[in-house]
């Protein structure tokens, strides 16, 4: 699994219901892009805690690769273009990961 979504595992497990409390994706990819690396951070987190809480998560999913593709546009984007481009592909395979366990019946994301 990709480096990114190794990291962010201890937030989950110690945050489990964040996606019942958490504010829209969408707020922060339309926010203030002064504070780029933390709503890189944050938007990760919630797109994985929506991940855990159901199959198909498409607004979290579609809001992220939107801060994604804000930040291509950045004059001086603060992580390499290969880098965002690599995390839009993790995440669409842990989509696609997800969307097969559960039409298998499994409840659980392999790490």
């Amino acid at each position: 699994m990709a480096e990114w979504y190794r990291t962010v595992t201890p937030f989950m497990e110690q945050n489990r219901l964040l996606a019942d409390h958490a504010q829209p994706v969408n707020l922060l990819v339309h926010g203030s892009m002064h504070d780029v690396e933390g709503q890189f951070e944050t938007a990760e987190h919630y797109y994985v805690a929506a991940l855990m809480q159901g199959p198909d998560t498409p607004a979290p999913y579609d809001a992220l690769l939107n801060l994604y593709g804000n930040l291509l546009t950045q004059p001086e984007p603060f992580r390499a273009k290969e880098e965002i481009m690599g995390r839009m592909q993790d995440l669409e395979d842990l989509a696609a990961q997800r969307r097969l366990l559960v039409h298998a019946g499994s409840d659980t994301l392999d790490a």
